[in-house]
């Protein structure tokens, strides 16, 4: 896939980590809700801003290849465990020490594209308040938190206090796929021990058996009668040596949170100028019968159905596919006369060559065709991750009245392509927007996004958690697109641009086709 990068004021990075040989690392999938941009990394580092905690802000430099991007938090992610003082037992496991350390920031990094990170050559922490202590720098390797550097110079300045911490080197680098985080921590305390692997038991030296001697027989005396000669008794058998006993295997490394979605940034269809039109291995146009004015998750007893529509209103765009215009619907009756004048809407993509565009009415009916009412969109089917975790940017606009009678929105199916057309279960409603330019630019949505005709990030919605309790395993079909009841060529209508889509966590087998553990019987021998 292309290497993305993601245009907007704040950074995220989703690290799945494998780092300084300090034990098999993991990530969380839980990422924070603010709207990143990706920076193309360096071996002399690139330089990402981050905000979000209150009284905080940071400068992190990031060494690598690859792009990233840094998102601020004064909470750790879901997932992970807290940040404290360790001792190790003497059989070799982890406990909280007596006095236990004090996060006060987090930061998430993300790839955005397939990177490595060889180290942080600068961090720099501003705090409105000064922290008592002395204050380390942590990163989360998917098990423990690793002090990375300090203590901390501090600088008094004229808003507060400066924290700058030494370079850290990660040997060996970090390599993060697309979409995986990497956590680090800014806290006051004491550096933080370095855990060891568990020592594997060396197996008993096996043991090597003597044989009894064999006993020797008299000499026969000289004298008459023969004596009977002696018989010479039978060694006794060799014992048979012990069993070598056999050491323990190496610990099963913990699985790394992982991208379930196909083609998240389009650059697969997009090259190919078609949807794949399998839902199983990539993104197809989808529709589904909608509720009139009502929500999909909450429709009122004996709603209408609108339909779907057999050929969805989606297409994918890049930046040199044509404008469509977007205006008020001409109404030389209303007072004050309503008159048009549209605003040229160009296809654009979040990072990469290719977005996807969904739509129903505004003038991308006359651009590309007449998608007639009913929700248009794409969908994907996907098996739920453990701690599985959605995130998306979209790009929303259009012209209409209210919220019901037409909308952008996310929605799940619990099953295949085919739970689209079920009437049970209920649809799952991740998000629900009426982002317009007219009549007038006010967003509202649940909640709505900060932006019109702007990228923006979606998410992230836990979808293993309320309101959405998906279960790990579970098949489900996620739908993103528009709806309108009442669309009109190059009037009423609502457009959504989407790109970026990713579903994290760690991976599982279908519920379907799960294995019960199989009934061993022990016979005895005769």
């Amino acid at each position: 896939m292309i290497q993305k990068r993601l245009a907007a004021l704040f950074v995220l990075i989703t690290i799945g980590v494998a780092a300084c040989g300090q034990g098999n690392n993991t990530a969380s999938a839980v990422l924070p809700p603010s709207a990143p941009s990706a920076a193309p990394l360096s071996s002399s580092g690139a330089v990402l801003a981050a905000s979000g905690a209150a009284g905080v802000s940071s400068l992190v430099t990031v060494a690598g290849t690859g792009a990233v991007s840094a998102v601020e938090m004064a909470t750790p992610p879901n997932g992970i465990i807290a940040l404290q003082s360790t001792a190790r037992t003497t059989l070799g496991t982890l406990t909280p020490s007596a006095t236990g350390n004090v996060p006060l920031v987090f930061v998430q990094l993300t790839a955005t594209s397939a990177s490595t990170i060889s180290g942080l050559p600068a961090a720099t922490f501003s705090f409105a308040t000064a922290p008592a202590g002395q204050l380390f720098l942590a990163y989360f390797n998917g098990s423990a938190w690793i002090t990375a550097s300090g203590p901390g110079t501090v600088t008094t300045t004229s808003s507060g206090v400066s924290v700058a911490f030494t370079a850290a080197t990660f040997t060996p680098a970090i390599s993060l796929a697309a979409g995986a985080s990497l956590f680090l921590a800014v806290y006051s305390g004491a550096a933080l021990p370095t855990p060891t692997p568990t020592p594997s038991p060396t197996a008993s030296p096996t043991a090597t058996p003597t044989a009894t001697p064999t006993a020797t027989a008299s000499p026969s005396p000289t004298a008459s009668p023969t004596a009977k000669a002696t018989t010479s008794p039978t060694a006794s058998p060799s014992p048979t040596a012990s069993a070598t006993s056999t050491a323990s295997g190496t610990p099963t490394p913990s699985p790394t949170p992982t991208n379930v979605i196909q083609d998240s940034g389009f650059e697969i269809e997009g090259a190919a100028g078609a949807f794949t039109g399998n839902a199983t291995t990539g993104w197809q146009a989808c529709s589904y019968a909608h509720p009139t004015r009502q929500a999909p998750s909450t429709p009122a007893p004996g709603a209408t159905l609108i339909p779907a529509v057999p050929s969805p209103g989606a297409v994918l765009v890049s930046t040199a596919t044509a404008s469509f215009n977007v205006g008020p619907t001409p109404n030389p009756t209303h007072v004050p006369a309503i008159t048009s004048t549209p605003i040229p809407i160009a296809p654009t993509v979040n990072s990469g060559s290719f977005a996807a565009l969904t739509f129903t009415g505004t003038g991308a009916d006359t651009t590309f065709f007449t998608a007639i009412k009913a929700t248009n969109g794409i969908c994907q089917t996907f098996v739920v991750p453990q701690n599985g975790v959605l995130t998306l940017f979209v790009n929303e606009g259009g012209d209409e009245s209210g919220l019901g009678f037409a909308d952008q929105e996310a929605t799940i199916f619990v099953g295949g392509v085919s739970a689209l057309a079920a009437a049970s279960p209920a649809p799952i409603s991740v998000f629900q927007d009426l982002n317009t330019q007219f009549p007038t630019p006010a967003p509202t949505g649940t909640p709505a996004p900060a932006g019109i005709g702007t990228w923006v990030q979606r998410g992230p919605f836990s979808l293993t958690q309320a309101p959405y309790n998906l279960t790990a395993g579970q098949t489900v079909t996620l739908f993103l697109g528009t709806f309108d009841e009442a669309p009109s060529v190059g009037g009423f209508g609502e457009y959504m641009f989407v790109d970026d889509i990713t579903v994290v966590g760690i991976p599982v087998l279908p519920a379907s086709t799960k294995r019960a553990p199989l009934m061993q019987q022990r016979t005895r021998l005769k």
